[in-house]
């Protein structure tokens, strides 16, 4: 249930309200109840995952997923990530960031930073 833990960890670093969103509704149960297992219902809202269901962009947008799905809502997550924002990416083999940043400078988006562990990369872009 990566989208509730890192919905989680976002109001543990001081976010006040944060959006966690994923395509399978069932997943949606679990962050629902993951989230009233931490006392954050009225912190965390529920979205099925699109861009549709933000109202405007926001300042930091996290995602944690396989390259192959971030190229598909890419333009989604750009879209959803406010001009002065951050968009963290992360679930990605170090070897796939330099993919990943071709798809965001198609959007106007640059690399601002990374880390990397264990072969694993985290990627920020911001535009």
């Amino acid at each position: 249930i990566g989208a509730c833990r890192v919905a989680i960890v976002a109001w543990l670093l001081g976010i006040d309200k944060t959006y966690a969103l994923d395509h399978d509704p069932n997943v949606l149960v679990e962050i629902r109840r993951n989230a009233g297992l931490n006392h954050l219902e009225s912190r965390i809202l529920l979205f099925c995952a699109n861009q549709a269901c933000l109202s405007a962009p926001v300042s930091l947008v996290i995602c944690n997923i396989f390259l192959e799905e971030l190229r598909g809502i890419a333009g989604e997550l750009a879209g959803a990530t406010a001009e002065e924002g951050n968009l963290i990416c992360s679930g990605l083999s170090v070897e796939q960031v330099p993919e990943l940043e071709k798809e965001f400078i198609k959007l106007g988006m640059q690399q601002s930073g990374s880390l990397n562990r264990d072969g694993w990369s985290a990627v920020m872009f911001r535009y």
